[in-house]
């Protein structure tokens, strides 16, 4: 792909390459730069991009993994800190979105490394303080995250699937764990034991097992009724229209991660996350 500037443009692709231009190169294109060299490009690294591409470097950026609840912990984060007062932006399976604007349709749960710069760029020019995106496992394997600084990542849970590209169930545990090797602040779920972590900077969040952020009692009711307990030991009420206990842990991920995330009260988040519809 392609991302004009005012008298030139980037690109990640040796094909679309020509006298001038700037070719960022990856991981994944390494081994395509003598042919864009050989076309007159300027070699440059994801640094010199964002820096050519005025990527803010004060935006938090969250990702989220795990087989299921991507989309719906995303969802719920980049919708209460928009109710919360932040300028936030969102990429995932639904497509992206800056503050409540749709910016690109529905494509890949995690773009390419440059097609993610296009949204941080105009994360940037419309002042947005976060900018949270789906991570799948084949972006992890295929390093589409690379040169992205995490302010918080969050494991969901894991499950079999994606077997076709991972193989069986301990190389996909290990791809997913590789996203959390390294020592950037972090929310895993500590009722599933299938990845290992840095144990830096995290904080868990879970129902059945001791955790950072636990619930100390909920119903399931014709919908979510939850009493959501900090790592202060504060309590606050929880209620949603969404059902299932599959719910209960996407709405716990997302209270974690904002609570992590900003100063709001306790009280604040849940009521954000109550109006969340799913």
């Amino acid at each position: 792909m392609k991302i004009r500037l005012e008298n030139n443009f980037i690109t990640d692709n040796s094909t679309e390459c020509e006298a001038g231009c700037f070719f960022m190169r990856t991981d994944a294109n390494a081994k395509f730069q003598p042919e864009a060299s050989q076309k007159g490009a300027q070699i440059i690294s994801i640094t010199q991009a964002k820096e050519l591409l005025k990527i803010d470097p004060r935006i938090k950026i969250v990702g989220i993994t795990g087989t299921n609840g991507k989309t719906t912990t995303a969802a719920a984060i980049y919708s209460a800190l928009l109710d919360l007062g932040f300028s936030c932006g969102l990429s995932g399976t639904r497509g992206a979105f800056i503050n409540d604007e749709r910016i690109d349709e529905k494509g890949l749960t995690t773009s390419s490394v440059l097609k993610t710069m296009s949204y941080l760029r105009e994360a940037s020019e419309r002042g947005c303080e976060y900018f949270v995106m789906e991570v799948s496992s084949h972006a992890i394997a295929q390093n589409r995250t690379q040169g992205l600084k995490f302010a918080l990542k969050i494991f969901t849970n894991l499950s079999q699937d994606h077997l076709d590209y991972h193989g069986n169930m301990q190389e996909y545990a290990a791809v997913k764990s590789s996203f959390f090797a390294d020592d950037a602040p972090k929310l895993i779920n500590a009722d599933d034991g299938h990845i290992k972590f840095n144990p830096a900077n995290a904080l868990t969040y879970g129902i059945k097992n001791p955790a950072s952020f636990g619930v100390s009692g909920y119903g399931l009711k014709g919908g979510i009724d939850a009493l959501v307990r900090t790592p202060n030991g504060d309590n606050a009420q929880l209620q949603s229209e969404l059902v299932g206990e599959f719910n209960l842990y996407n709405l716990l991920a997302a209270f974690g991660a904002i609570k992590i995330l900003t100063a709001a009260s306790d009280d604040r988040i849940a009521a954000a996350l109550s109006g969340f519809g799913g």
